[in-house]
């Protein structure tokens, strides 16, 4: 590309949704600057309140509108590149990486593909199963693999010279529109002195068998104490059952919501029981409104909480651990606060907002110009 060109950068992700990395993507193109790049978009469907804080940034947007990908996809998605004629192809779900690997024997100019499609770190990956196949190609045939944890790349066996380990960022210019406590309070019912809750789809990635059991456990001999259970997805039906009808009142299904950081800013505690993890955004969340977390401890977690510093970490599926680490701190507020402290300052010195961006600043810009 000659010196002074802006940098083309094509965007690509599955159906946009309200999740993590959907924010993390909005986030992050809010924060490009637009004197240095022409920002394009492609999804396979859209709908998501993110879009709106993006549209202005974006020299193009386009979706498919459609629920899943065929070969009339794949026609879409090479015309699309042709019209663009990106210098980098950022790739941000696994399918779309897939589809941008392919697509390079049928366009006319060349491009970077940066897949960042791992936001996970299972501890074991079936290599007979059709994600391990698809990772295979997608880790071939892409330039540079971007993960936000480091367990992530180990996880799906990332060549070291294409991994890239670059954390979520939280801008904290999003608390200045928290509502007040009391009308959050008062808007879901909550009448007791603590509140301990979760974040979290209701999908078979997150653990809320453990989270329920163990709040059914503090709710049985403890009347000081609402959990809430924040969040949407398919599931949510299947796991409102498994809660006992004379806990109702106390733990509470807000649903799909976009008032997480107001919601989060209730919390005493903030929690997440999960299989498998890479950065958790929502785990970012407690820590910067100050919040101990507990969590489990897989994948990336340990590189976001500190042991006994920023919160505790219990071994996944153990409910009477997460019932214990509950129970020591709701009863010791010092504690509470010092962790909290010290969680909002890692997410200041090590997951800002400022950091995320001027690394991926930094990485368009090195291979753009190596093109």
């Amino acid at each position: 590309m000659r010196a002074k060109e802006k940098i083309k950068v094509l965007f690509f992700i599955g159906s946009y949704g309200t999740g993590g990395k959907e924010r993390q993507l909005a986030e992050l193109i809010k924060g490009l600057p637009s004197e240095h790049y022409e920002i394009h978009m492609f999804v396979k469907s859209d709908g998501a309140h993110y879009l709106d804080d993006i549209k202005e940034k974006l020299t193009s947007f386009y979706s498919l509108d459609r629920a899943r990908f065929g070969r009339k996809a794949f026609r879409n998605i090479i015309q699309h590149i042709n019209k663009v004629n990106p210098h980098i192809i950022h790739s941000w779900a696994d399918t779309t990486s897939f589809y941008a690997a392919f697509a390079r024997s049928f366009v006319k100019n060349k491009y970077i593909l940066i897949d960042g499609s791992i936001r996970m770190a299972p501890l074991r990956l079936n290599y007979l199963s059709l994600i391990s196949f698809q990772r295979k190609i997608i880790n071939a045939f892409s330039d540079i693999v971007v993960a936000n944890s480091k367990a992530g790349l180990k996880s799906f066996h990332v060549p070291a010279r294409k991994s890239h380990c670059i954390y979520n960022g939280f801008d904290f210019k999003r608390l200045s529109y928290l509502k007040d406590p009391g009308l959050v309070k008062s808007e879901l019912g909550i009448e007791t002195k603590h509140v301990v809750g979760m974040v979290a789809r209701f999908d078979h990635e997150k653990d809320w068998p453990t989270y329920i059991s163990a709040a059914e456990m503090m709710l049985e001999s403890r009347h000081d104490v609402t959990f809430l259970a924040v969040g949407g997805g398919a599931d949510i039906n299947k796991f409102m059952d498994q809660v006992s009808s004379k806990y109702k009142n106390r733990f509470i299904f807000t649903g799909e919501r976009n008032d997480v950081e107001s919601i989060v800013n209730v919390f005493d505690i903030g929690i997440l029981a999960s299989y498998s993890e890479g950065i958790s955004n929502s785990i970012i969340e407690y820590m910067a409104l100050a919040k101990p977390v507990i969590t489990s401890g897989s994948g990336g977690i340990t590189e976001l909480v500190v042991q006994n510093e920023t919160g505790y970490i219990f071994p996944v599926g153990n409910k009477e651990a997460l019932y214990q680490f509950i129970i020591m701190l709701l009863d010791d507020k010092p504690l509470r606060m010092s962790m909290g402290e010290s969680a909002k300052k890692r997410i200041n010195e090590v997951f800002s907002f400022e950091k995320m961006v001027l690394a991926y600043n930094q990485l368009y810009q090195s291979v753009a110009c190596a093109e």
